[in-house]
């Protein structure tokens, strides 16, 4: 398993955004974490940096846990948006969507969802981060 970890983090509530910091930091003070409270700001983010990032796949596993339900950009239409930037590969990152969220319709869509690796439900907590890297399968496996 890579021990190098950078973990992206799509969250609208700046409460989710510091809860899920402080639990990455606590994991791990080696984990390096970039937060966006706006969707729109981190497909900038990507757009801008995805050629850098693609570069360092091969060093750093690379999470992006998104929330489903934010303002002007839901976490669905972030994936979709993410994944057809010109520059995104297959296999770079593990993708999930981290939500309040108990929705059967959103837990359906997240799961039938490519390069989706799971759904889990809020709070993150260190076990749940764990349990995320422990997993090492590929897009389209879809778990929640």
């Amino acid at each position: 398993m890579k021990t190098n970890i950078v973990t992206y983090l799509v969250d609208d509530s700046r409460i989710d955004l510091f809860i899920n910091q402080k639990v990455l930091s606590n994991y791990s003070k080696d984990l390096k974490t970039k937060a966006f409270q706006s969707p729109v700001d981190a497909l900038e983010y990507f757009r801008s940096n995805l050629d850098q990032i693609n570069n360092r796949s091969q060093d750093y596993k690379q999470i992006i846990l998104i929330d489903v339900n934010m303002p002007v950009i839901k976490g669905f239409e972030f994936l979709n948006a993410l994944i057809h930037l010109d520059n995104f590969k297959e296999n770079v990152f593990n993708i999930y969507f981290l939500s309040s969220s108990i929705n059967s319709e959103d837990i359906n869509k997240a799961m039938s969802m490519n390069n989706c690796n799971g759904y889990l439900n809020k709070p993150l907590t260190k076990d749940l981060f764990k349990e995320i890297l422990s997993r090492n399968e590929t897009p389209h496996q879809c778990k929640a």
